[in-house]
């Protein structure tokens, strides 16, 4: 077998490789295609395990921070992440979360588990009835959204003490928030997301 030969030989097998990760490729991207379109924006935002950036943050009674989401022991119980809402004007599935008393509530069912929802900025906030245990913030021209990459509202990220994604999902209901909880605790008790160093504590803006 003369140098041509094996030359060949070996550009075939490349090329047979190539294929076969293209048709992986595909088939993968057919089956987004078809996935029910909740499930499919579920799958998009942040990738989990990566680190959530900080976001300028208006909270309720004013103050505006860097928000960086690492968060301290508190008392004899181990915190063990946040529950990060990002809602819009002009949703009507977030409008009734907003009037929702179960989803109020889910701060007192959770007590290791920090709720904040974040709207984007419009000039007359949604009144949320009962939301007195979630923090409430808004995003100036929404540049929170952007920076987490949300797909579509409401949708939720599940965020660990030491500011990772540990999961995700578009939330329409309570039940959606149930799985989404359970499933951010269960990665956070498993040590789910890679340790790094961690960030400034939340400081105030210099500018408002």
């Amino acid at each position: 077998m003369n140098a041509l030969f094996w030359v060949t030989y070996g550009i075939l097998w490349i090329v047979l490789a190539t294929v076969v990760v293209m048709l992986v490729l595909l088939y993968r991207q057919f089956g987004l295609m078809i996935m029910p379109g909740g499930r499919r924006i579920s799958y998009a935002g942040l990738d989990i395990g990566v680190r959530a950036p900080v976001l300028p943050l208006r909270f309720r009674d004013g103050t505006e921070l860097a928000y960086d989401w690492i968060l301290p022991p508190a008392g004899s119980m181990a915190q063990q992440g946040t529950i990060a809402l990002f809602a819009m004007p002009g949703c009507p599935i977030c409008d009734g979360l907003a009037h929702n008393a179960d989803i109020a509530a889910l701060p007192e069912r959770y007590p290791t588990v920090r709720f904040v929802w974040i709207d984007g900025e419009k000039e007359t906030e949604t009144e949320h009835a009962n939301f007195y245990a979630w923090s409430m913030a808004v995003s100036r021209h929404a540049h929170a959204h952007s920076a987490m990459d949300i797909p579509g509202t409401p949708f939720a990220y599940f965020i660990s003490t030491d500011a990772h994604i540990l999961a995700k999902s578009l939330v329409n209901a309570l039940p959606d928030f149930e799985a989404l909880i359970e499933d951010g605790r269960r990665k956070a008790l498993n040590g789910g997301a890679i340790s790094e160093l961690p960030m400034p504590a939340a400081r105030q803006m210099e500018e408002t």
